[in-house]
């Protein structure tokens, strides 16, 4: 079961930019969902448009089963976010910010004290937020979403700015959510190394396009079935030529030649097959075939 989807959505700057085309995100029940592109890819305006804080011109958007747009406040109330930088009163304590948004929400006053435990800043006391870390604002503006125990938590480029170990004290926060209260979570971010550390499921967008939606597991198959071996042989021609009868696609590059393969048992049939044509092979040696690769792969794709 999806907890959100969108249809068809998209938008259009007054300047003719086109910030989001014809998006269909699928995001799974108690998932941590990577929403991934590069500065300026559509990320932060999919979301705007998702919580309604930018007004759609085409598509929908359903949030828990239902149109967000017929049931928004039903919707919000099991619903946290944070959009870009956390929006705290700098001059007062974490526990005042959060009696403010306590009432606001009228949840239980116990609540102040579970989020702020979530999040680790139990210990902050009369600290005014303006003096916390970036990584403590983040967290305070995490437990800020989370006051209202909601079922879905939303997050833009929540570790954006944060040094290593802010980081990994937001990934690990996140993940003991997700897996302790089963909590939903999306999350945008423009680093694919810091999310393929966290996600269960990927979307991948640019120019405001969907080049790629699956799970992790998913995404990772693209980095196995791309993977390529560079063949250095005594003579470039007939090598060529024989694997190419052996159902090969091999291309040459440079000084050698590049083979796709799917396992490695293929890299010693690509051998075999030279040795067995009398081709004397000096090198066999991987393609570097990171996920960044991949990634940069989806969305040389241009868009219309």
């Amino acid at each position: 079961m999806n907890i959100l989807e969108t249809h068809h959505l998209s938008h259009q700057f007054p300047s003719g930019e086109k910030a989001v085309r014809d998006l269909n995100l699928r995001v799974p029940s108690e998932s941590i969902y990577g929403f991934l592109g590069a500065n300026g890819a559509g990320k932060t305006t999919s979301l705007r448009l998702v919580l309604g804080l930018l007004k759609k011109q085409s598509g929908e958007v359903t949030i828990f089963g239902k149109p967000f747009d017929q049931n928004r406040v039903a919707v919000l109330s099991k619903l946290g976010s944070l959009i870009e930088s956390p929006s705290v009163y700098g001059h007062l304590t974490a526990v005042e910010n959060l009696k403010l948004f306590q009432k606001i929400y009228r949840c239980p006053t116990s609540r102040i004290g579970d989020v702020l435990a979530m999040v680790g800043l139990t210990g902050t006391g009369n600290k005014p937020a303006g003096r916390f870390s970036l990584g403590m604002k983040q967290r305070l503006g995490i437990a800020i979403a989370m006051l209202h125990n909601p079922e879905l938590l939303i997050l833009d480029e929540p570790t954006n700015g944060l040094d290593p170990n802010g980081i990994i004290e937001i990934r690990e926060l996140l993940r003991t959510l997700n897996r302790e209260q089963g909590l939903s979570i999306l999350i945008s971010s423009h680093l694919l190394s810091e999310i393929e550390k966290l996600v269960t499921h990927v979307g991948i967008i640019h120019q405001g396009t969907l080049m790629f939606q699956g799970t992790f597991e998913e995404l990772m198959n693209k980095k196995r079935q791309t993977a390529r071996v560079v063949v250095e042989t005594g003579d470039m021609s007939k090598a060529l030529e024989t694997l190419t009868a052996g159902a090969w696609k091999p291309t040459p590059a440079g000084e050698g030649i590049i083979v796709p393969f799917s396992s490695r048992s293929d890299i010693a049939r690509i051998n075999q097959q030279l040795v067995a044509a009398d081709i004397e092979v000096y090198a066999i040696r991987n393609v570097s075939r990171d996920l960044e690769t991949v990634f940069m792969d989806l969305i040389k794709t241009p868009s219309a």
